[in-house]
């Protein structure tokens, strides 16, 4: 490979690595907080969550890339550099899809704290090879105290 293009493959990977970070930064903070917002008590914050949820989501990157950089800056009366045009579009179209796993996770924690209870119960059954948990040690203090009381009773 010549000079030039080895070059030429070096710059479009810088653009490719700097595209990625800043859109994954952006679509995951875009993905907390509308995924968080997916969630709220108020119907309406839900409803405009869900709106933007499902606009980006309905809509390909490339439509999306093209509106972001070729319609609405001119409309406005802006223009945007391509990596933060790409990045605007990509970060905003792939949040979208991460809001419905962050919501996802949100209504999974209920269950997910039930997990925990289980395995709150589950530790007693370290006792049956002798580890010494919380159970295994009531059990054996209870046995200690019966022990106690029988000697005491004897004694007399």
């Amino acid at each position: 490979m010549t000079s030039g293009l080895r070059e030429l493959v070096l710059k479009g990977t810088w653009t490719t690595i700097q595209l990625l970070v800043l859109s994954a930064l952006l679509a995951a903070a875009v993905s907390f907080a509308v995924g968080i917002a997916r969630t709220h008590r108020l119907w309406v914050v839900r409803f405009l969550a869900g709106l933007y949820t499902e606009v980006f989501r309905g809509t390909s990157a490339l439509v999306m890339i093209f509106w972001v950089f070729f319609v609405l800056p001119p409309a406005f009366g802006w223009q945007l550099v391509p990596l933060w045009a790409g990045t605007l579009a990509l970060g905003l179209t792939y949040g979208a899809y991460g809001t419905e796993i962050v919501r996802g996770a949100l209504a999974a924690v209920p269950p997910f704290s039930n997990l925990l209870v289980e395995l709150l119960k589950g530790t007693a059954l370290v006792s049956v090879m002798g580890m010494g948990d919380l159970a295994f040690s009531g059990n054996l203090t209870r046995l200690m105290r019966g022990l106690e009381h029988h000697l005491k009773a004897g004694v007399r």
